[in-house]
């Protein structure tokens, strides 16, 4: 909450406009994003008035740097917010799942895919490690293994049925 105030009082006493956030390329976006604060992130936003470009500059940087530091609830709302695309996703070589499933985030991983519709080709093209480290990754998460093998994974949409599929069969 501290550091929302602090954001606020910045944005009043200096009074940063809209074009002072777009000169540094919405890096005080990016930077919120990368650090999990999903407060500050919403709070420029409406203050703001950012447009889906607003998010996706630096190829995509807000959603790849939430993503690679494990930060679902920042990925889901950059998601819903500025209707981002599989494209979106899928930029720097997809680098926002990789990432993610390098540095241990299995919820991201997951959601990610099954979000943006990756398909087992997409991700296996360019990474045919996918299944094998995301069926590690789960292992070292017990809630999501549970959920996992029983299937209860409704909350990743449509593509949730692939990924147990897919894992089931390694089980």
């Amino acid at each position: 909450l501290g550091n929302y105030v602090a954001c606020k009082w910045l944005i009043s006493t200096f009074m940063i406009t809209v074009r002072d956030m777009r000169s540094v390329h919405n890096e005080p976006l990016r930077r919120a994003a990368a650090n999990g604060y999903l407060m500050i992130c919403k709070l420029l936003s409406n203050e703001f008035a950012l447009t889906r470009h607003d998010c996706i500059v630096c190829d995509n940087e807000a959603l790849r740097l939430a993503a690679t530091n494990g930060h679902l609830n920042v990925c889901i709302w950059l998601a819903s917010e500025f209707k981002l695309t599989y494209a979106d996703a899928m930029t720097n070589d997809n680098e926002a799942l990789c990432m993610a499933a390098e540095n241990g985030h299995a919820r991201v991983v997951l959601w990610l895919v099954c979000h943006f519709g990756m398909s087992n080709q997409d991700v296996s093209k360019v990474h045919p490690w996918f299944v094998r480290s995301l069926f590690y990754l789960i292992e070292k998460d017990a809630v999501l293994k549970r959920d996992v093998m029983n299937k209860d994974v409704a909350w990743y949409g449509d593509k949730g049925s692939w990924i147990v599929d897919q894992l089931n069969a390694d089980y």
